[in-house]
């Protein structure tokens, strides 16, 4: 039997795999190859990222560095070259980041079989350092 965490990441990591070639634009996934040599704690950040809600962001696979901008006090970031809004909720302040850009996890959004274009932001990490 597996483990619910391994289940989880295996699960995000399928999604992500499968709708890889529809997400393009500005935000870059980070991919195995560019972390594969990453001194430990870089992996065991990413793996132990949660949002706030105390739900798992995923994995480094999940994760894309990206731009941001604040506008009217929240988060926005491009997604598919649409300034997506972060919500509040998901964004984590505590936790560091080792990069300079911002960190974000999204899922597109399917329905009825479809990606409708927008996505469900799981996590978000400004950049800087913060």
């Amino acid at each position: 039997m597996r483990n619910p965490k391994t289940t989880f990441v295996f699960a995000c990591v399928a999604i992500i795999v499968a709708l890889a070639a529809a997400l393009a634009g500005k935000v870059v996934a980070m991919d195995r190859e560019e972390l594969r040599n990453v001194p430990p704690q870089i992996r065991f950040w990413f793996e132990s990222m949660k949002s706030p809600t105390g739900k798992l962001c995923c994995s480094y696979a999940d994760g894309h560095r990206t731009e941001y901008d604040m506008r009217e006090n929240s988060y926005w970031v491009p997604i598919n070259q649409v300034w997506t809004p972060i919500p509040p909720e998901v964004v984590i302040h505590d936790q560091g980041n080792p990069f300079s850009e911002a960190v974000v996890w999204y899922n597109p959004i399917i329905e009825n079989g479809q990606p409708t274009g927008q996505h469900k932001i799981l996590c978000f990490v400004p950049g800087g350092g913060s």
